[in-house]
Order: structure tokens, then sequence, then C-alpha cells
């Protein structure tokens, strides 16, 4: 079974994106802050992050940052997801090798298991 770590502070987006990701058979973890997420990152080297970019604690930025200069993390597959408007990022999006940038209100859940398929095969 495939590990997905899922980085979100939005309880309702935790709802909706774990219980899909968990009925198409992935393992959720979640974590509602950065630092948690760095934590249970490094604690159990899930196959794909699926990150939010604005995080308490610590943003999604910071944990790319952090997960790209450790030798032990810096290959692991991300995704964000954001409120924020992907070209206001275009250089941290290249940067820390994200997979897929998605504008949380422009993109639908199938979208997202989609690309999740397509990552983890």
């Amino acid at each position: 079974m495939k590990t997905i770590l899922l980085a979100e502070d939005d309880s309702f987006i935790v709802d909706i994106y774990g219980s899909q990701l968990r009925r198409e058979g992935y393992k959720v973890i979640v974590a509602v802050d950065g630092k948690m997420a760095l934590e249970k990152i490094r604690a159990n080297y899930p196959d794909l992050v699926i990150l939010d970019i604005g995080l308490p604690k610590m943003t999604g930025w910071e944990v790319l940052q952090e997960l790209r200069n450790d030798p032990k993390t810096e290959h692991v597959n991300v995704i964000v997801i954001s409120n924020y408007d992907r070209k206001n990022f275009e250089s941290e999006i290249a940067r820390y090798s994200v997979i897929k940038y998605f504008l949380k209100v422009q993109t639908t859940i199938e979208e997202i298991i989609n690309v999740v398929k397509e990552i983890t095969i």
C-alpha cells in the first residue's frame, strides 16, 4: 500500500481528500502544520506529499526547502495545493521540483486523484 502525507490545515479539505485517497487504496497520514509535516515525512518517508503552502508554524515552501536540503528526503515526490496563484511562485516550483501545482478553487478531487495515481504507479 502506497503512503501519502497530506499536509493541510483546513479540516474540510483533509476530510474530503483523506476519505477519497483511502477509498482509492492509499494509506493517508495527516499533518496540520509545517513542522508536523516535516516530522511525519522524516518518520514515514511517504510515496507522495500533498502540501499546502499556507501552513501554520512553517510554510509549505519552508518545508520544501528542508526536504530538498536533506539527502534522505530530497527526492520525495511533492504536489502542491494552494489558494495562492501559481504565477507568483514559478521560481519556487522549479527550485523545489514540485511535480504539480494545484489552485484549490480551480481543482477537483478527481484531478488530484488522477495525478496521484500517475505518480504512485
